[in-house]
């Protein structure tokens, strides 16, 4: 896991008490490796309580060691900060304060986890009843493709039906031609005499 150097500042800060800027900077090019050490075990004994977004919209993960908040990225691969809960009252009282909201935390994060069961139960049964309706409205589609194609077949026997009149009455028209086909009467059509 990779301490920021931030973290690093905080560190000497926060949990050594160190006040000057520059004593700070040189302390940590002088200790890098010991202060990561010392880091990354604190990280190692401090407890997860929250991931998501607290003062902006940075998702970051909280882990808590004693009375002091430790803070990472979303995959725990840095050490980002650290601060010390600090609520206005004395130590005692800050830590009984802690130890209460870590509790209700736990709580609520049981709470959470049986909700978060209970929804994956009931997401599970409601997909079941889902793919049967699907499945359903599949074979309903298919049986509604099947009596359009009846449908398409006894529109085109009817039409089949039908041009059998147009077959004949066109053999019809065809033989009353030949039959009526008269010099004499194409002469008076001509003439325009039958108008």
């Amino acid at each position: 896991m990779n301490v920021r150097n931030h973290f690093l500042e905080r560190y000497c800060e926060r949990i050594l008490n160190m006040e000057d800027k520059n004593e700070i900077k040189q302390y940590i090019v002088q200790n890098r490796d010991r202060l990561i050490s010392e880091c990354l075990k604190m990280f190692e004994h401090a407890e997860y309580i929250y991931s998501g977004q607290l003062w902006d919209n940075v998702t970051r993960n909280y882990y808590i060691r004693d009375n002091i908040i430790l803070v990472t990225d979303t995959n725990n691969s840095a050490l980002i900060t650290l601060f010390r809960c600090d609520f206005g009252f004395p130590e005692k009282t800050n830590r009984s304060i802690v130890q209460d909201l870590k509790d209700e935390i736990r709580v609520k994060q049981d709470e959470l986890k049986n909700v978060e069961d209970e929804i994956s139960i009931f997401i599970e049964q409601k997909q079941y009843e889902l793919d049967v309706i699907e499945k359903q409205l599949n074979i309903i589609e298919d049986q509604k493709k099947l009596l359009e194609q009846k449908r398409d077949l006894i529109k085109s026997e009817m039409n089949s039906e039908r041009s059998k009149k147009f077959i004949i009455m066109k053999e019809i028209d065809k033989l009353a031609l030949t039959l009526c086909s008269s010099m004499d009467y194409k002469k008076e059509l001509l003439e325009g005499k039958l108008a």
